[in-house]
């Protein structure tokens, strides 16, 4: 067992990190009512270098590749149900 104590903080490229994770999932919501190829190729993208960068946040990232991962299978889905267009 380790007993020394870890430091939960992160520096910069957590803080940049935890934001694209946001940023990622807030475009993967936005593509299920507008083009879903265009955006969440950009959130996936956007989710993966956020997942690189996060230490601290690990969990944050997860959540972030699960629900653009998520968001682009349900946004085909709606398009083609809707006869939107994909792209």
């Amino acid at each position: 067992m380790n007993a020394q104590p870890t430091d939960q903080q992160g520096g910069t490229a957590d803080s940049i990190g935890s934001f694209l994770a946001v940023v990622a999932m807030t475009a993967a919501l936005f593509s299920l009512a507008y083009r879903p190829i265009r955006l969440d190729v950009f959130a996936i993208i956007l989710a993966f270098v956020a997942a690189g960068l996060c230490g601290a946040h690990q969990r944050l990232a997860g959540i972030a590749v699960a629900v653009t991962s998520t968001c682009f299978i349900l946004g085909l889905l709606f398009a083609i149900l809707a006869d939107k267009p994909l792209f």
